[in-house]
């Protein structure tokens, strides 16, 4: 490789030389300068996005602590737990795929609903019938605006 360099002419080497330099220049710049300005860029965007969460969260945490404190206020606690649940979700035209009971709870699973539905349906259970809404899990739909929702309820 020295014997084909100190072959070429003396414009040839610089020309080799300068190209030498920008190949190692490129090489740095793509294998390792490019991908950690893609992580850095991935990094703010999700921390963008938890910022916002966050501050969703705190904005909207007065009023879930006033909805817990309301809780059962005015309740009309009549038959069993899988009765009530029942009884709100046909008030609300929810459609119950399963119901499974767990020790004095009631797991509920929803496959196809309306989100803002479900969500007045989770108040109703609260504020009409003084249920405990302990776990809900929700799962964007293929169709916009509707969710899959798990759902454990008690007394």
């Amino acid at each position: 490789m020295k014997e084909w360099f100190n072959a070429l002419e003396r414009r040839e080497q610089r020309l080799v030389s300068a190209m030498g330099v920008f190949v190692i220049i490129a090489g740095l710049y793509f294998l390792l300068i490019q991908p950690f300005n893609e992580r850095m860029d991935k990094a703010e965007t999700k921390l963008a996005n938890e910022q916002r969460l966050l501050t969703w969260v705190e904005k909207n945490a007065s009023t879930i602590i006033k909805l817990r404190g309301q809780s059962g206020k005015g309740a009309t606690k009549t038959g069993s737990l899988d009765q009530q649940v029942n009884r709100s979700a046909r008030k609300h035209n929810i459609v119950i795929n399963r119901l499974q009971p767990q020790n004095k709870k009631l797991q509920i699973m929803i496959d196809k609903a309306s989100f803002t539905q479900v969500l007045q349906w989770v108040q109703s259970m609260q504020l009409d019938y003084g249920l405990t809404v302990e776990i809900a899990d929700f799962r964007k739909d293929k169709q916009s605006g509707f969710v899959k929702t798990r759902i454990v309820v008690g007394q």
